[in-house]
């Protein structure tokens, strides 16, 4: 199992996932890069910055959306969805991933 699916699941059986808890539970040192490939695979995260009540820190919470949002959904090219990073110009051989 891979992280990224590892990360699905906690969040399916768990609802919510921050870098710590991926951290210890799951072994991810980098959660928002594997967020980004989650959504980058079409499925539909949501996150929202919370602030530690004790020390002030600010951290990232993410959960599966159970329905895309309008604003998500539908043609990139319209300005929807959480694309920051687009493979839309790297040629789409280099996008094959030969298993």
């Amino acid at each position: 199992m891979t992280q990224t699916d590892a990360i699905i699941n906690w969040m399916e059986t768990h609802g919510t996932i921050d870098p710590l808890t991926a951290l210890r539970e799951l072994g991810c040192f980098r959660l928002g890069a594997r967020i980004w490939d989650i959504r980058n695979a079409g499925i539909p995260v949501t996150g929202e910055i919370r602030t530690n009540p004790t020390t002030g820190k600010k951290y990232k919470v993410y959960w599966l959306e159970k329905e895309p949002s309008p604003v998500t959904a539908g043609n990139d090219s319209e300005g929807g969805g959480n694309k920051k990073h687009s493979t839309s110009k790297i040629p789409h051989n280099r996008l094959e991933v030969n298993t």
